[in-house]
């Protein structure tokens, strides 16, 4: 104490005499005791009769002699302290003086004189002061009662802002305690009156007003989103006149857009609607509140989520064209577009009814044609969420309104330039073919193909994507039999059966060119193809396991053996093409110590009276498991008897038959009760000789 006594006599000498060489040394001594790094020294120099001539002698800085700081005059400044209501006693008094000018010493006058080993005892000082402070100020029920009261019961204007002024203070002294207690502490002061101060400052027209209250509340949320919900859900309840919070907060993210209250409505419009995030109120505190965020959704989807994006929901091509890259309304409506964004991944179905029968869809597709980039990212960004949901609604809603139209389109306009468009746009597409979306996929290729004929890779990927669900929803058909395929010209995938197709009248259907809404990718043969698969499935549960008809297999239609080398070499030559394939099947499939099967003949029989022909077919898998589809005579069963690798699957005919195992034979034989079902579906004769 007398060492800094006589500094500081010894520094108003130097400044009455003006010697500016002595004071620049009474500087350097100053700034070399606050490197000490001891807590005690700095306690002693924040002290009333210390501070104000120590922080004198920092103003002298040699590096900077032109300009004076004016450190003293702020210090001394009375006016800066302010009391909403008296506190009542005198030590808590001192040590908000102390952490105020510790926090000036740590944020103007030593910062750059502050190293790493003297910066954690100033912040280690202002974090027992403000323990100390928020602890009495917490504790002390009657300060707390007459603090909010005053909003009540005062007319004064300046006493109210002082008490919104005080809370905000009081909110930014906690931050640097652990959240435990912070959660703690404003669970306290919303039982005093703590929201009633935001509604208050939330309704004025001084601006500082709303930004302060905004400000705090979003410090609340930050720890303890439970404790907002619970309350706004109160006032939901209690169904009290006048604005609610939650709307004081809607209508500040829609005024004076691109202001700081604006900002900041807008992040706590976030965070109380992210239902996602962990809450702090975990750190065993109970988790108060928590069970309501069902309560809480429910509440906003019915009463709130129309106000919220009216914005985007009113919003016109033309407000559109003039949206301007520095626009202060773009960056909101992206905002609500990652808003809305948030609330389809989150919310579930509350969310998926809302979007899709409010028009947000309709209001998003806009953005997509304006002049910036960024407006189209968002858009972008929006349908990416959708599409990586893999919700059947919203890809039907997808498909069934053409949303996907301005995204090809805006992709075709770009192609091939290389910039963000195209990669979002690209990837995208890329996510489509991976999941195997196939109502995605089928509206694409079905309505989109020549416009993505501009981009080849992607509507190849496209195309592979969907031959590739054709093939798995036939091996679900099958029981899960592979069935093999061959590349056409068109590199489409083309089933056996549909190889075998083409020697009969629907040869035309099959091999039709690509074009929208037709071919193998066109949204009709899918539809034809999907019918089928679900007729088989509903058929295969009237299977029925008959002994029987194992002797009623006709001699005529299936035997097994071997064939002779040269009849062999004779038949092969005179198989078409597609028995080829089917012939290299059973080669490929056959055991190494036996000759291979091979194909002797497939006849299609006569047309029927309807005027169809209905071919039989094979399909091996990639486990050596052979399969046979025999059409039914009207007149009699069919069957078919063949030799594998003792190695045998059921067939994928859709009909009432029955198996059986004989040594690595299988026979597989129709009833004949089936005839008549068979001749109603207008099936020609036709049989399989091997």
């Amino acid at each position: 104490d007398a060492y800094l006594s006589q500094l500081q006599s010894l520094h108003e000498t130097c400044e009455d005499l003006d010697a500016t060489k002595e004071l620049h040394i009474l500087y350097s001594i100053a700034r070399k005791i606050v490197l000490l790094n001891d807590s005690s020294i700095f306690e002693h120099i924040i002290r009333d009769e210390n501070i104000v001539e120590f922080i004198g002698m920092l103003e002298h800085d040699p590096k900077n002699p032109v300009e004076r700081g004016a450190y003293r005059d702020f210090i001394r400044s009375g006016s800066r302290y302010k009391e909403a209501v008296p506190i009542g006693d005198p030590a808590t008094e001192s040590k908000i003086h102390q952490s105020f000018r510790l926090q000036y010493l740590k944020d103007v006058v030593l910062p750059g004189v502050l190293d790493d080993g003297s910066l954690p005892v100033v912040n280690e000082l202002i974090f027992f002061n403000n323990a100390q402070i928020t602890n009495y100020l917490q504790n002390n029920e009657s300060l707390l009662k007459d603090l909010f009261e005053t909003l009540h019961e005062s007319s004064d204007a300046e006493k109210k802002r002082n008490v919104v002024m005080f809370v905000r203070q009081f909110s930014a002294m906690t931050k640097t305690l652990p959240p435990v207690y912070r959660v703690s502490l404003y669970r306290t002061l919303s039982q005093h009156g703590l929201f009633y101060v935001f509604e208050y400052a939330l309704q004025e027209n001084d601006q500082s007003l709303q930004v302060a209250a905004a400000d705090v509340l979003l410090s609340v949320l930050e720890q303890d989103r439970a404790l907002v919900r619970s309350y706004a859900l109160a006032q939901m309840r209690q169904d009290r006149e006048g604005a609610t919070l939650f709307s004081l907060v809607i209508r500040g993210s829609k005024r004076a857009i691109g202001s700081e209250i604006q900002l900041l409505c807008c992040e706590i419009l976030r965070i109380l609607l992210d239902t996602m995030l962990p809450p702090a109120d975990a750190f065993e505190m109970g988790n108060i509140g928590a069970g309501e965020s069902e309560d809480f959704l429910a509440m906003f989807y019915e009463i709130y989520a129309h106000s919220t994006m009216e914005c985007l929901l009113k919003i016109t091509a033309k407000d559109i064209e003039i949206l301007g890259a520095r626009d202060k309304r773009s960056a909101f409506y992206v905002f609500l577009c990652e808003l809305l964004s948030s609330m389809m991944r989150f919310h579930g179905y509350r969310a998926r009814s809302f979007i899709t029968s409010s028009g947000a869809f309709d209001s998003i597709c806009l953005f997509l044609s304006a002049k910036h980039s960024f407006l189209k990212l968002a858009a972008l960004r929006f349908f990416r969420t959708c599409i990586g949901l893999q919700d059947n609604v919203y890809n039907k809603y997808l498909t069934g309104n053409d949303l996907l139209a301005p995204i090809v389109e805006l992709f075709v306009s770009i192609y091939p330039r290389d910039n963000l468009l195209t990669s979002a746009c690209r990837e995208l597409f890329a996510f489509v073919a991976s999941n195997h979306l196939p109502s995605l996929l089928s509206h694409l290729l079905g309505a989109h193909s020549k416009a993505l004929e501009r981009v080849p890779t992607v509507l190849e990927n496209l195309r592979q994507a969907y031959n590739e669900h054709l093939d798995s929803l036939e091996q679900i058909k099958n029981g899960g039999m592979a069935t093999p395929t061959v590349d056409t010209s068109r590199r489409s995938v083309l089933s056996i059966n549909m190889l075998v197709g083409r020697e009969g009248a629907n040869h035309g259907a099959l091999s039709t060119s690509n074009t929208d809404g037709g071919g193998p990718w066109g949204s009709h043969a899918v539809d034809d193809i999907e019918d089928a698969y679900l007729e088989a499935e509903d058929d295969d549960a009237d299977f029925i396991d008959d002994d029987e008809g194992l002797a009623k297999v006709p001699s005529k239609i299936a035997r097994r053996g071997r064939i002779g080398e040269s009849m062999r070499m004779e038949s092969m030559a005179k198989q078409s093409p597609e028995l080829k394939v089917l012939q290299d099947c059973l080669e490929q499939y056959s055991g190494g110590d036996s000759k291979p099967l091979l194909i002797e003949e497939l006849v299609v029989g006569k047309k029927s009276e309807r005027g169809s022909t209905s071919p039989s077919s094979l399909s091996v898998d990639g486990d050596s498991h052979m399969s046979v589809v025999l059409d039914q005579s009207p007149d009699e069963s069919a069957g078919a008897l063949l030799q594998t690798r003792g190695e045998f699957l059921d067939t994928a005919l859709p009909l009432k038959r029955h198996v059986s195992f004989n040594n690595g034979a299988a026979a597989v034989g129709c009833n004949t009760d089936t005839s008549e079902s068979l001749g109603n579906a207008g099936m020609a004769n036709s049989h399989v000789s091997v």
